[in-house]
């Protein structure tokens, strides 16, 4: 019992280190570097990177081909839709 309570102690101080040394990408580029602009973009890929802080290429891949399909299919739509008057000269 004792070299199981053990163990999950040293199992539990291992995962505690593995998480305080993960830093993030973000976390390496100095203040003073940091523009507005930057912070923008920073603030919006962390939220889409969450948690990972990283964006799967295949997912993306995915995403941007979805959105594509999507404003394709608008455009049929709304060339369709269209009715023209004549309101010159007769």
């Amino acid at each position: 019992m004792k070299q199981f309570a053990l163990f999950i102690l040293i199992f539990l101080f291992q995962l505690t280190l593995a998480l305080a040394q993960y830093a993030s990408i973000w976390d390496q580029i100095p203040e003073d570097k940091k523009t507005k602009a930057f912070k923008r973009y920073e603030a919006i890929y962390k939220q889409i990177s969450f948690p990972y802080d990283t964006i799967p290429m295949v997912q993306y891949a995915t995403e941007i081909e979805r959105e594509i399909q999507k404003i394709k299919s608008h455009q049929r739509e709304t060339l369709t839709e269209l009715q023209w008057t004549f309101i010159g000269p007769e």
